[in-house]
């Protein structure tokens, strides 16, 4: 079965594996235990940091705006929002 969901809580119940998708693309996949206690992608930890807890305070939002999906752009399309780009 595959299930689409931005519910993060519903996937760490369910499902066994996970993709992440930023922008049409998979970002990082694998088994949900993993993944969610040791995310690769910023935008996989951004996901993860911006669930509802009672042990953290605030939420902590993704910043910036999501990408134009039509437009073409080299490299990762997580690059504008992303706290760890590096000029190349």
């Amino acid at each position: 079965m595959l299930l689409v969901t931005h519910d993060m809580g519903v996937v760490a119940s369910v499902a066994d594996r996970v993709a992440v998708v930023y922008a049409g693309s998979i970002v990082e996949d694998g088994p949900v235990v993993d993944v969610y206690h040791r995310p690769l992608h910023p935008y996989t930890s951004g996901l993860l940091g911006s669930l509802p807890s009672l042990t953290r305070g605030r939420l902590r939002p993704i910043e910036g705006e999501t990408p134009d999906l039509f437009e073409v752009v080299p490299g990762c399309r997580f690059a504008e929002r992303c706290p760890f780009v590096i000029e190349r």
